[in-house]
Order: structure tokens, then C-alpha cells, then sequence
């Protein structure tokens, strides 16, 4: 196993892939000022609850991750609570799918929303290192948390589980 510093355990992926993502926003913004594509047409009031739910869980996402997982633990604990209990990498799901559905919304743009489905494949290959480093530091209880928890989101399993919890 590959020792890592607390720096690159901190920042797992996410540099390359928010530059990535950052580059792939821009592109589909481009498109839509030199092709004409048409606008979205939603209702006031539907653009804002949609930016409603999606800061919501991006609020959620963002808060209770960092709640879970303390910065003094970062790379050294396997969380599996809050909403490490419904998908493995809750931050780079709320980049992939909020935030990108906060910016199609405001800017009205199919293209930014199509666009998360090539981020999801980008960001699920960007991923699969760090999760090898996980199952080499975790071993069988990475893997059977792989098994119970999507990637990005909540698995069958996951659902599950916790709603015969509750």
C-alpha cells in the first residue's frame, strides 16, 4: 500500500475532478451560446424549489459529512453514518448532482443538466484508486460497505437498511 500524506488523504480525487468538472460546466455553457439550444421552461416557482431541494442536499451533503467524518480523521476512519450510510462519496455526489443541477436551473440549460451523466462515468473511474487504497486500508469491511452502499447514490441496500432502522 502506497502511503499518502494527510493532504493527499484529504483531498482523495477531488482537485482533478472538480477541474474537470469545472471544464465540462464551462463547455456546456458554451454550447448553449453557440448552438442554439432551447431554453428550459419551468415555472418560477418550480426553478425555485428545485434550487430549494438541490441546495438542500447539497447543504445536507456538505454539513453532515464533515459532522461525520472530522478533519482529524480523515484517512484514518471508515465512516459509514449519516450520509456515508447511503452512498460511499457524498461530496462528490453533491458536486455531480447538486451543484450541477443548481447551475442547469439558474442558467437554464439542458446541456449543463445532460452533462452529469459523463461526469458520473468521469468521476466513477476518478474514484476507483481511491477506493482501492481504501479496501487495501479497510480490507473486508470496505469491500462488504462497497457491497451495501452506492457509489454516488443510494443503493437498494442502503434504502433498506434504513428504513427497517427507523
Amino acid at each position: 500500500m502506497t502511503k499518502r500524506s494527510p493532504i493527499q488523504r484529504m483531498l482523495g480525487v477531488s482537485i482533478p475532478g472538480l477541474l474537470v468538472t469545472i471544464a465540462a460546466w464551462s463547455v456546456c455553457l458554451s454550447i448553449d451560446i453557440f448552438i442554439p439550444i432551447p431554453e428550459m421552461k419551468i415555472t418560477f416557482w418550480l426553478s425555485w424549489t428545485l434550487i430549494a431541494m438541490f441546495g438542500g442536499d447539497l447543504l445536507y451533503l456538505l454539513i453532515s459529512s464533515f459532522i461525520q467524518l472530522k478533519k482529524s480523521e480523515w484517512g484514518n476512519k471508515l465512516a459509514t453514518e449519516g450520509p456515508y450510510q447511503f452512498v460511499r462519496h457524498p461530496l462528490y455526489s453533491g458536486l455531480i448532482y447538486s451543484v450541477t443541477g443548481l447551475i442547469a436551473i439558474s442558467q437554464q440549460s439542458w446541456s449543463l443538466l445532460i452533462s452529469v451523466l459523463p461526469l458520473s462515468i468521469y468521476w466513477s473511474w476518478l474514484v476507483q484508486r481511491e477506493e482501492r487504497s481504501l479496501v487495501d486500508q479497510f480490507g473486508k469491511r470496505y469491500q462488504d460497505y462497497m457491497k451495501t452502499t452506492g457509489q454516488f447514490f443510494p443503493s437498494r441496500e442502503s434504502l433498506k437498511k434504513v428504513a427497517e432502522n427507523n
